[in-house]
């Protein structure tokens, strides 16, 4: 979160942005407020957003559960929790909607991690600057349309994985 919330106070970039962390509890969202800036009214909070006030904002932060999966729609980077401390999160479900997803350097036990990197398609970040790095990268000609393309046809290349096993099994 602290890299995000770096990232985005240093950033010129025109980008919208939403924030679902791990943990919604009332005081852990006070403290990415703080991250973001105690007199920043750039970002509104998932609960309090209406159509009506949600375009006056550039950042999203989501305080309730169940609804990350279907954001990942509207995005098109997405930095994925639990490599930096813990295990990795779920890569597939923001790869499935062509996100090119960065993460903490704690993936090598996740072979999906690890592909998608080799696809171009992930991106490992430890520090800020990796960040800017990585979204500079990106920006520069096509090449996060090649990448969102990449995330998509690795999930394409996975459909029928399941029965693939359950074949060589029997």
């Amino acid at each position: 979160e602290k890299i995000i919330c770096d990232f985005i106070s240093s950033s010129d970039k025109e980008f919208k942005y939403i924030i679902a962390p791990h943990n919604i509890d009332k005081s852990h969202i006070k403290e990415i407020e703080k991250l973001l800036g105690e007199t920043s009214t750039n970002f509104i909070k998932y609960s309090e957003a209406t159509q009506e006030n949600i375009s006056q904002h550039t950042i999203l932060i989501i305080d309730n559960i169940g609804i990350l999966a279907d954001v990942y729609q509207y995005t098109d980077i997405a930095f994925i929790g639990g490599g930096f401390k813990n295990s990795l999160h779920n890569v597939l479900e923001p790869a499935s909607y062509g996100n090119v997803i960065m993460f903490g350097k704690n993936h090598s036990k996740f072979h999906e991690a690890e592909d998608l990197i080799n696809e171009n398609a992930a991106y490992e970040i430890s520090y800020t600057d990796d960040l800017i790095a990585a979204v500079n990268h990106l920006l520069i000609d096509d090449r996060l349309i090649t990448a969102k393309n990449a995330a998509k046809n690795y999930i394409t290349k996975g459909i029928g994985a399941t029965d693939k096993i359950i074949e060589k099994l029997n």
